[in-house]
């Protein structure tokens, strides 16, 4: 898994961000147990942004 391939090269985490109606990705997320961390903005649209501490 990818995240497994990030710790190995000293990645210890990994953020994500999304549209608010990418409701497929936001539950792929939570599946993968990122935590959701609020709202950034990318060309003044809003986006939930999420983050993974990888051990």
């Amino acid at each position: 898994m990818i995240e497994d391939l990030c710790f190995k090269k000293g990645v210890f985490s990994i953020k994500v961000d999304t549209n608010f109606d990418n409701i497929p990705m936001m539950k792929i997320l939570d599946n993968l147990a990122y935590t959701y961390c609020g709202e950034v903005f990318f060309h003044g649209a809003p986006r939930r942004a999420y983050e993974k501490v990888l051990s």
